[in-house]
């Protein structure tokens, strides 16, 4: 072989080498993981059956329901010359910015009294390019006055700020307490004063806590604005003080008005409580504005590694209304809604021959990869062994999870084959696995919502970022009938005369309006929403810095 002949061939082989070698590089870099798809999944629906017309009429019937609750409770301002708490609201995000109003239904139907909102809006929006937390008093309705559950969905709200690093933002016009029920205001570690120490806390964790002064600030309430890191004030509308004039004059005999008592003017030139006045209410909203923007927070790229893609199938309306079966207790088709919320109806699964009343696997939501954890039925041995490995692979590479969650009554393993230990174990290891996992959750409860199992698939007790219900939601240990018939087994225990008033009762409280009213999940939402609401929760759960890092615990084998 000529020398020409072999400095060509080697040559060749070398361009292949380094081809070869890049093609390899480039694998690991990702650039092929990023254009790879998951397979698809799903199915077109067929409207001409009949369970689909009767989902339809049903569902459709069941939103109309919803929209006509929320539009019961208005919030516009019943104060002249005032701003109504959405208009706040609206001033305050930036333009076209997408917000999400959580517990919406708070306070709606309370034992004392009907509390729209919970007297309090809670929206997570952007200021000034970032995401943050607002929490509005409603001044327009009993002057703002704080009620047991306005305590309970702001603390919610804390919680929520505080896990996701969101900044806080207080619009404060509030009278104070209902004095009626100050023993469920007070006291305890978990009611009114556990607000200022979670301020106390966040501010110290570097989560920024901003308050504009834009109505009353009485009793506890003066604590906000002096808790936070910057407040402001606006000028004849925002006052702070411990005891109203009322009081004053009652105790000392002396006449004063607001705002020589706790007026902008006051709190701004002299005792240094606010930090910013303004003239009105706009001005102060956009000094507001511009704190934000000062806040030099650090925050992640929240740019997905794959571009983002609609779901194949359709998500519209009456999509899901005939899709979700007329019975909340039938088995709901989750494969159907997977392919309805990620991206592009795809979805890899994981142990798919396993464990079948658990669907696990990977999607995609706005281009970021998640973990997927749905059941349609009890988790037996097998599922809970599979939800733990799962969860537990999924903390360790740091990919977020949803768990989408329909858990029907715990019948079949209250008989004497399924009431064993290897049942509670299982489900046990999955528990400790989910409360441990420090990655972000995000739960949806689309049916069912009874017993044990609930737990296990991130319920309120386990504290996930963020908690939806779907209207057709149920949440309670059993139904009310298993539990009527147990009581009426135990007469020594339970002395009962009236079971269908406790049936009746037992129903209204496990739907998911009653429960969402009680701040046991952070709204109910339409199913055509969901994956919209989903992607915005992860964008705020990965937008700034978070230690997720998990460490688990004994396991019992």
């Amino acid at each position: 072989m000529s020398y020409s002949l072999r400095c060509k061939l080697w040559s060749r082989r070398s361009r292949d080498l380094i081809t070869c070698c890049w093609r390899r590089y480039s694998m690991v870099q990702g650039s092929t993981d990023a254009a790879t798809s998951f397979p698809l999944c799903g199915s077109e629906l067929d409207y001409t059956l009949q369970s689909c017309k009767n989902n339809l009429a049903r569902n459709t019937e069941l939103y109309k329901k919803h929209d006509e609750m929320l539009s019961s409770m208005p919030l516009a301002s019943t104060r002249k010359g005032v701003l109504s708490v959405p208009d706040r609201i609206a001033a305050l995000k930036d333009k076209d910015a997408y917000f999400l109003q959580l517990s919406e239904f708070a306070g709606m139907k309370m034992p004392y009294d009907k509390v729209p909102h919970a007297n309090t809006l809670n929206v997570i929006t952007k200021i000034s390019g970032h995401p943050c937390f607002i929490i509005a008093s409603n001044g327009s309705f009993k002057g703002g006055t704080i009620y047991p559950i306005t305590v309970k969905k702001s603390l919610r709200s804390h919680e929520i700020a505080q896990r996701n690093r969101i900044p806080c933002v207080h619009l404060v016009d509030s009278g104070g307490a209902y004095l009626p029920l100050q023993a469920e205001i007070f006291a305890d570690s978990n009611m009114g004063g556990r607000g200022f120490r979670n301020q106390a806390v966040m501010s110290s964790m570097g989560i920024p806590q901003v308050t504009l002064v834009c109505g009353p600030c009485t009793a506890g309430g003066a604590y906000v604005p002096t808790m936070s890191d910057e407040a402001g004030m606006v000028h004849q509308l925002g006052t702070i003080y411990l005891a109203g004039p009322p009081l004053v004059k009652a105790a000392t005999g002396e006449t004063v008005s607001q705002e020589e008592l706790g007026g902008a003017h006051v709190h701004c030139s002299i005792s240094g409580c606010t930090d910013h006045f303004a003239g009105t209410e706009l001005e102060g909203l956009e000094i507001t504005r511009r704190v934000m923007a000062t806040l030099n927070i650090k925050k992640n790229s929240v740019q997905p590694p794959v571009p983002s893609q609609a779901p194949r199938l359709p998500h519209s309306v009456e999509e899901f209304a005939a899709l979700i079966p007329h019975d909340e207790l039938e088995q709901l088709p989750v494969m159907e809604i997977i392919a309805r919320i990620f991206d592009g109806s795809e979805f890899q699964s994981f142990k798919g021959c396993y464990g079948n009343r658990l669907v696990t696997g990977f999607a995609r939501l706005q281009g970021h990869t998640v973990g997927v954890l749905a059941n349609n039925r009890l988790l037996g041995v097998e599922e809970s062994l599979k939800g733990t490995h799962f969860v537990r692979m999924c903390s360790v590479r740091e990919i977020p999870l949803v768990f989408l969650q329909n858990t029907p009554p715990d019948n079949e393993f209250l008989s004497s084959h399924g009431n064993d230990g290897l049942t509670v174990k299982a489900r046990a290891q999955m528990m400790a696995a989910v409360a441990c996992s420090k990655v972000p959750k995000l739960t949806v409860i689309l049916g069912g919502s009874y017993g044990p199992s609930s737990y296990a698939m991130c319920g309120p007790a386990l504290q996930p970022n963020f908690i939806f219900s779907w209207p057709h939601a149920r949440v309670a240990i059993n139904t009310p009938r298993n539990v009527t018939t147990a009581m009426s087994q135990q007469t020594e225990v339970y002395q009962c005369d009236n079971m269908e008033h406790i049936t009746e009762r037992l129903q209204l409280e496990e739907e998911a309006y009653n429960t969402s009213q009680y701040c046991y999940d952070d709204g109910v939402i339409l199913p055509h929403n969901t994956r919209e609401i989903l992607s915005f929760c992860l964008e705020v759960c990965l937008t700034y810095p978070n230690d997720n890092t998990t460490q688990f615990g004994v396991t019992r084998m």
